[in-house]
């Protein structure tokens, strides 16, 4: 809301009581953050109209979506077919997003009655070796 209202604040303006007041998030650069050993808990529903809502979750969070405190966003791999992929290799379409919960629109008709197949793990952008491990596969079919 602040951004909104006055633009981008360069964080040397702010001073460590005012970002306390104002309850911000300072992140410090250059900080390690450790290796994400867990996947993200993935739910898939088909909303109709060639449309599927995709939430991630850490395992702490039972009622709403979230993404893990050491990653950067959550990497998506998407196979749309008559059959699943044995597993997250065979799946073609990959994305990044930094939200937890989100909305795909697929364009082509002719996905209509097959199976929407994904998979996930939390992303490190800065160091990807400290990326997460893959989930397991969730499945929907799309209509």
């Amino acid at each position: 809301m602040l951004r909104a209202i006055y633009g981008d604040i360069p964080k040397s303006v702010l001073t460590t009581a005012d970002r306390n007041t104002l309850n911000l998030k300072e992140r410090k650069h250059g900080a390690p953050r450790p290796a994400i050993g867990t996947a993200p808990i993935l739910s898939v529903k088909a909303l109709g109209n060639l449309q599927i809502q995709i939430d991630c979750r850490v395992e702490g969070d039972e009622n709403r979506p979230s993404i893990h405190p050491d990653a950067d966003g959550v990497e998506l791999r998407a196979y749309i077919g008559d059959t699943p992929p044995p597993n997250y290799e065979g799946a073609n379409n990959i994305s990044f997003k930094s939200k937890a919960r989100f909305t795909e629109i697929l364009d082509d008709p002719t996905f209509m009655g097959k199976w929407a197949c994904v998979f996930a793990r939390w992303v490190n952008t800065s160091d990807n070796t400290k990326s997460g491990p893959w989930s397991p596969m969730v499945s929907v079919i799309i209509n």
